[in-house]
């Protein structure tokens, strides 16, 4: 089975959860979350892996990448987004 992740930094003002999450998503969420605590409780409760860390998408990526290798050897195919990007679950699903 192909396991896919998708990889962002989310701070206080992030709206992802209402647009990537429902019960058909084919892919687990991972975040780094450089916000100051106010939703870091709420969205540990939305996705799988959350971690509090300052820095963009991509250092933070390759801190997950150098950190975990024993979770990143699990997954295929890696989805780096922002958190303010707008797609459905379905839109995900399919790229």
């Amino acid at each position: 089975m192909v396991k896919n992740m998708l990889f962002t930094s989310a701070g206080d003002n992030s709206v992802f959860e209402y647009f990537w999450i429902d019960k058909h998503m084919n892919y687990d969420i991972f975040v780094f979350y450089y916000g100051n605590g106010i939703n870091y409780e709420y969205y540990k409760s939305k996705v799988k892996f959350i971690e509090k860390r300052k820095g963009s998408k991509f250092q933070n990526f390759l801190f997950f990448y150098n950190k975990y290798p024993e979770i990143i050897k699990n997954y295929d195919y890696f989805f780096i987004l922002d958190d303010d990007i707008v797609l459905s679950v379905d839109d995900i699903n399919y790229m």
